[in-house]
């Protein structure tokens, strides 16, 4: 609510009446009645310190005496008139010098101008209630602060409802006090903030909901900060906290204040929605003391900017080997400085470019130049004081780090590793040298894109649903680039090649891959690589990469953040890199083991001793052992990719939770081993079983590498591939199917618009989101491999299509029972990776979260636990599935579907041990698991030495009972070592004392001793409580250490229900209105082929769809609208063309013909049904494409060349058995240059390729080139024109036809397209005379005169040129012109 003004004309009535408020409290009805009702008031409201003004509508003198308020926002409320400090805005209501109201402690007016009232009225209050979060007052805050931090994106909102608002709340300032804060008043004022401000805002026990709906939600604005960085990531909807950043101009504020150290009347929080072109200046939202952004101690401190600014050894910007992570701190600063802030800047120094949130008791509090960030992008404020300082509480740290993350930043959790009282105990007993005056931290945590594993402290995990975008896996990704060296005499054909060392890593399910290849001037593979992946964050190596490296990143992931590290210290050598992970133990150890692999230059007989041998690897993913063997060579750049990966996420402390999962796999571009199939195997692979695992993964690791494994379809290699073993798995690595898939570049994936569409660069309307009906996450994963590399070996894509076939038909009612159980399950394949994290003794024991003081502790164990009894739920379900799967089997004939079944493990004992092994509602009510007896050792050991000590203690009572004759003995105490006491009655002990009866305590009427056994026996019960507690405390974590020691029987089932989720999926769309099967038609590798392919003996490459649709497309029409065409490409029917030229006029629809060809080839080829009457074709092995026109103003590449090198690409690489689609080539540059480029394109393809291939063109005379040309037809989009109207109206009917269109109709585009008339009507008379010119030449167009001549328009004009040239135009005939053409022609060719 905002703040009303006051006026001379308001009198302000404090709670007392008198001038000092000693008066006594008067009951309402006494002081105010009827009279006010209809009158204007502002109440003062002390949580706010703001008055807000109503109109008092009511008055109940009858009953409780209180008085309505209309609030001017909208709320009413009924209150005691005399209880409130009130305003009234007409002087004739002051109370008389009788009234009397209590004033309330330590209250005043705040002061409020008129600029505070520019939001609108309050839309909701929301009440504040009480929590108990204490906090440690380590930096002083001023007693005369108003509290606040904010926004909290933890409101019990949905994102629709707070979507276009941002969070407000009065934040405390912090003051220069040292170490714990004595200061009574002020921690009361912190703790009653904490009480009353994150209670209700669902960070302690209680919560509150929306009275209301809210408003509609605004757009959030991009940011304009200068560093690379995306949109925020979205939050779920949830009862718990969403709030948007305040980019958004239309917003709304929460404004909470501070407890006053006092009693509280009311603690209220007001949304105020403002208006969305409505700028309110800082200094109006800014409470007093608090100052502007810009203003700040950090902003004058010259040593901290350019070119002032030192790094940690001191050297300046203009270093070479300046480092911009680190700073020098100058030590006069510092000694000036509190403790705690000496601390912050020492940190700071090794982290400049991250985010500190810094953990004060409770609060993660944010200083200097981080608050500026915290306060632009997180919509926090300033606290008061010359400092930059902003915080949150810890709740909210899974809230504010992910929206800073996502924003591009980098984020580093600094955690108090001791308490106060820990230091104080330390610095008691240390020696006077060694007294802290600040509490120990340690840096806990490092966020980027790249490395955010999303762990406990996250309150929503991520989860990359069925549906969601599938490029939104922070993927991280380090290549190391190096020029190619020319060979000598060779110097001309390596020009501009580079050869590339990649490693990717997903941090959420700690997968890695491995490659190494060469790659040409253009990039393509790069590309390729780049586009598949879409990498969150890349790695380069500074100086090592050349400025087209970088460009070509964020060209093809734009989105991705690119940081620079520095060459051997950062970016490590293949050496280096091999050490550290021979000494980063994150492997099981294999001392005296060697690997499956020599290293380089390793012989028989030498020492395992040897520097860069392989012994003690012999436990390493084979990957990893492979790529360390070959480091010297093969794999030089990959192992030094790795090198920079790992250095990251141990800057990350991340390094050994990822790697000890031992999931490395190699990568390949898609097109090495198509190329080098028939290369020869290298010397390199001689010792290497042929076929064997150890040489398809180095096959991976270089341009030249031969096909290293059995083209041949062998049972073991089909049903590998069939069930999708490539490139992801659980633990054991598998055959890559590299040379086996339908190759899809970067420029395939964007033109077809695979993943992304052209119009906004999102999901929609693309052939992801028409297959995506997967129910699981993993799910998706897979079907996005698959996607990238569909399969283009019949017998896989039968068996796939076989399984699709009875899923859809026989087997429909499983299906939807299995899909009902797969919509529950949550992402396993990630929460695997946690639970491994979490089971991991290194996390346990050396890692500094260990050491961590979490206040929230038992919330995070919660989380915890949810997420594992949400693992072994999913694993039931995976159980149900394997069920209904084994039912179903008996008339199932899909081989895959069987052999699907057969390998889905049997979950079930396992299963069984973890669900009796703790009781789950008592570990989610406790937040801490309790294990059953017979499930863990170590604990049951603790329990039984317990029980058995208390035995003995009864034993020994009764024993003291009979001893001292009274029943009435007993023990007393429950407090460590006062537990145990024999409680004697006086009387008894009249007769007697025994001597070893020692008094501890007494009360009326009794005595308490201890005696030696009893102390015995307290000393071993605290013993048997300390292991129990120490068992109690690792019991979590021995739990999912024992859960991810059957990592692959787990592993193995989400594989097997991930692929059975792609092929549910792949049903339900083919369940669609006219889908049909296609059929794919092997090559024979023992036949060879003519050169016109009229060779029987192997089918020559074909394409043959009849009444095909684009499914995207499809999809968005309307019923019925969508108009199939048929496309025959070869000799399936008993012609021999495969290349087609299509003409037709603009928006005819050739585009998309083009591209619903491909589409559909990539649907067949996946193994699903297409929408089309019939499809049949031969496999194809890479699909190209040359479609659409833009520019690379980074890269200096015009229009045209950019046309020209994608078609060189197609040129180079492309084979018979490939598919190329090209659009209107040669139209950005003239058109005789234009008409001569695509002529010889196309006979390229026609003569030298013979590949399938769609040219759309409107080069007429292109289409007269290659009239009756054997391997060339001719289609058009067909259209109908009104021939009687001036304008030649068009309709376009959007069928392909056949023969060539006459013309391409561009006048009735620019009409369309709404040009001036004007213009259309001069462009109109210009074609025309163009036009009746080339009818003069020739007959329509066609240059056919005289004696049936035929003479193309472009040939006739070089014919004129000629005859201008050699001075005889007139004495040339028509049929001179004619001949003078064919010989120009004939010369051309032969050039």
């Amino acid at each position: 609510m905002s703040g009303i003004a006051s006026t001379p004309s308001t009198s302000i009535i404090n709670k007392g009446g008198s001038a000092d408020g000693s008066a006594s409290r008067v009951p309402a009805a006494s002081t105010y009645g009827k009279e006010v009702v209809g009158k204007r008031v502002k109440v003062w409201w002390p949580e706010d310190e703001e008055y807000y003004g109503g109109t008092i509508t009511a008055f109940s003198g009858g009953g409780d005496g209180k008085h309505a308020i209309l609030y001017d926002d909208g709320e009413e409320e009924r209150v005691y008139l005399a209880r409130e400090t009130i305003q009234w805005e007409d002087s004739e209501f002051l109370p008389s010098a009788e009234t009397s109201i209590e004033q309330k402690r330590g209250e005043a007016a705040h002061p409020v101008t008129q600029e505070d009232s520019v939001a609108k009225e309050v839309a909701r209050k929301r009440r504040v209630v009480q929590d108990e979060s204490e906090s440690e007052d380590e930096i002083n805050f001023s007693s005369a602060t108003p509290v606040g931090v904010a926004p909290f994106p933890s409101f019990p909102f949905s994102l629709k409802e707070l979507s276009g608002k941002r969070a407000r709340l009065e934040s405390p300032a912090l003051s220069n006090g040292e170490g714990e804060d004595n200061d009574a008043e002020s921690k009361g004022r912190r703790d009653g903030f904490a009480r009353t401000a994150f209670a209700g805002l669902g960070l302690g026990n209680d919560s509150f909901a929306p009275s209301e709906p809210a408003s509609a939600p605004r757009a959030n604005e991009s940011s304009s900060n200068s560093q690379i960085r995306g949109t925020p990531a979205s939050i779920s909807n949830s009862t718990v906290f969403n709030t948007p950043l305040s980019a958004s101009s239309g917003r709304a504020r929460l404004s909470l204040g501070s407890s006053g150290g006092g009693s509280v009347k009311r603690g209220r929080a007001s949304w105020v929605e403002e208006e969305e072109d409505e700028v309110v200046a800082a200094s109006h939202d800014r409470p007093d003391g608090v100052l502007e952004y810009g203003k700040h101690t950090h902003n004058g401190l010259k040593w901290l900017w350019d070119p002032n600014r030192r790094d940690a050894q001191g050297r300046s910007p203009q270093h070479p080997d300046f480092d911009r992570r680190t700073l020098q701190v100058p030590a006069a600063f510092l000694a000036k400085e509190t403790p705690a802030m000496r601390q912050w800047w020492e940190f700071k120094a090794q982290h400049l470019d991250t985010i500190l949130f810094f953990k004060v008791g409770k609060f993660y509090e944010i200083f200097h130049m981080d608050a500026d960030v915290a306060v632009r992008e997180l919509d926090l404020i300033y606290m008061k004081g010359e400092k930059a300082h902003s915080g949150f509480p810890e709740i909210a740290y899974g809230k504010f780090a992910p929206l800073l993350v996502e924003k591009g930043y980098r984020v580093a959790r600094i955690e108090q590793v001791e308490t106060p009282e820990a230091m104080k105990e330390h610095n008691r007993r240390c020696g006077p040298g060694a007294k802290r005056t600040v509490v120990a931290r340690e840096l806990c945590s490092v966020l980027s894109r790249g490395t955010r594993t999303f762990c406990y402290l996250d309150e929503a995990t991520f989860e990359e649903g069925a549906g969601s975008d599938p490029t939104g896996a922070p993927l991280l990704i380090a290549i190391k680039e190096e020029k190619v060296e020319a060979e000598a005499g060779r110097e001309g054909e390596n020009e501009g090649r580079v050869a590339y060392g990649v490693c990717m890593v997903d941090p959420t399910t700690a997968t890695f891959h491995l490659g190494q290849f060469e790659d040409g001037p253009q990039r393509w593979r790069l590309k390729t690589m780049l586009s598949q992946f879409s990498p969150a964050e890349v790695l380069l190596e500074r100086g090592g990469a050349c400025a087209s490296l970088e460009q070509v990143v964020r060209l093809c992931a734009p989105g991705a953040l690119v940081e620079m590290l520095r060459p051997g210290a950062e970016f490590w050598d293949a050496d280096k890199a091999f050490k550290e992970l021979k000494k980063g133990d994150y492997f099981p150890r294999g001392s005296k083991k060697k690997g499956k692999v020599k290293g380089d230059g390793e012989a028989e007989g030498e020492s395992e001793e040897g520097e860069g041998l392989m012994n003690g690897c012999g436990r390493w993913p084979l990957t990893l052992q492979v790529v360390a063997a070959a480091r010297r060579d093969k794999a030089r750049l990959a192992l030094c990719a790795l090198g920079g990966v790992i250095w990251q996420l141990r800057r990350s402390l991340i390094d050994k939770d990822l790697l000890s999962m031992q999931s490395f796999y190699p990568y390949a571009p898609p097109d090495v081993v198509l190329r080098d199939a028939v290369a020869p195997m290298p010397e390199e692979t001689e010792g290497l079983e042929p076929g064997t695992e150890e040489e398809d993964i180095f096959s991976c690791l270089g341009g030249d590498e031969a096909l290293l494994f059995d083209m041949n379809e062998s049972e073991e290699g089909l049903q590998r591939e069939t069930l999708g073993e490539s490139g992801r798995g659980g633990g054991v690595e598998r055959k890559s199917d590299h040379g086996r898939s339908l190759v899809l570049d970067g420029t395939a994936l964007t033109n077809l618009e695979i993943f992304r569409n052209s119009y906004d660069g999102t999901g929609k309307g693309t052939l992801w989101e028409h297959l995506n009906h997967c129910r699981t996450a993993f799910g998706a994963r897979k079907l996005r491999e698959m996607l990238c590399r569909p399969s283009q070996r019949p017998g896989v894509i039968n068996a796939r299509l076989d399984a699709v076939t009875e899923l859809k038909d026989e087997l429909s009612p499983e299906a939807d029972e299995i899909r009902r159980l797969l919509r529950k399950m949550p992402d396993l394949e990630r929460q695997l990776a946690r639970h491994h994290a979490l089971g991991s003794v290194h996390r346990a024991e050396d890692h500094p979260d260990s050491r961590a003081i979490m206040y929230e502790l038992d919330k995070y164990n919660g989380r915890k636990i949810n997420d594992f009894l949400s693992t072994l739920e999913g694993l039931k379900t995976a159980s149900k599935v394997r069920t209904i799967l084994f039912d179903s089997m008996d008339g199932c004939h899909s081989t895959l579907l069987q052999r699907l079944t057969k390998t889905f493990p049997d979950l079930g004992p396992r299963l069984v041990f973890f669900g009796e092994a703790f009781d789950p509602a008592q570990a989610k009510r406790e937040g801490v698991i309790t294990p059953k007896p017979g499930y863990d050792d170590e604990y049951d050991s603790a329990k039984e030495r317990i029980e058995a000590v208390m035995a003995e203690m009864e034993t020994y009572l009764k024993e003291q009972r009979q001893r001292l004759g009274s029943q009435e003995i007993k023990y007393w105490g429950n407090k460590d070592k006062d537990r145990f006491q024999l409680e004697v009655p006086e009387a008894i002990l009249r007769r007697g004392q025994p001597a070893d009866y020692e008094a501890k305590s007494s009360k009326k009427g009794c005595r308490r001793f201890h005696t030696p056994r009893i102390r015995e026996l307290l000393e071993e019960l605290g013993d048997a409580e300390a292991s129990l507690s120490e068992a109690q405390r690792h019991e979590m974590r021995r739990l999912f250490e024992k859960f991810d020691q059957d990592r692959q029987l787990w592993t193995t089932a989400v594989n097997s229900l991930a692929l059975l989720d792609v092929l549910l999926a792949f049903a339900e769309v083919s369940s669609g209105a006219n889908y049909c099967r296609p059929t794919l038609v092997p090559y024979h590798a023992d036949s060879t082929e003519d050169a016109d392919g009229s060779n029987g003996a192997i089918p020559a490459p074909f394409l043959s769809i009849k009444g095909g649709r684009h499914p995207c497309l499809e999809t968005r029409a309307a019923l019925g609208d969508y108009i199939p065409n048929d496309i025959e490409l070869g000799v399936a029917t008993g012609q021999r063309e495969r290349v087609m030229l299509l003409s037709g006029p603009n928006m005819g629809g050739k585009s998309t013909l083009l591209r619903q060809t491909c589409v559909l080839a990539i649907l067949a080829q996946l193994g699903c049904y297409v929408p089309a009457d019939e499809c049949s074709l031969t496999p194809v092995d890479r699909i190209f494409t040359r479609v659409g026109a833009s520019d690379r103003i980074l890269q200096g590449q015009s229009t045209f060349f950019v046309e020209l090198a994608e078609t060189a690409n197609i040129l180079q690489h492309a084979t018979s058995r490939s598919l190329v689609i090209l659009d209107e080539l040669g139209r950005g540059t003239s058109t005789f240059d234009g008409t001569a480029i695509a002529h010889a394109v196309v006979s390229f393809l026609v003569q030298r390729l013979q590949c399938r291939a769609l040219f759309a063109t409107h080069y007429h005379s292109l289409v007269e080139d290659w009239r009756g040309h054997v391997g060339v037809c001719f289609g058009h989009m067909a259209c109908l024109v009104e021939p009687d109207e001036a304008e030649q109206k068009v309709t376009f009917l959007y069928r392909l036809a056949d023969g060539p269109s006459p013309k391409s109709y561009g006048l009735n585009v620019a009409r369309l397209a709404h040009l001036p008339s004007e213009v259309i009507d001069l462009a109109r008379e210009k074609s025309e005379t163009f036009e009746a010119f080339m009818t003069q030449q020739g007959q329509d167009g066609t240059g056919n005169k005289g004696k049936g001549t035929k003479v193309h328009p472009q040939l006739w004009l070089g014919a004129e040129i000629f005859a201008l040239l050699t001075e005889s135009p007139s004495s040339m005939t028509v049929d001179e012109k004619a001949k003078t053409a064919r010989a120009l022609w004939t010369e051309w060719n032969a050039q």
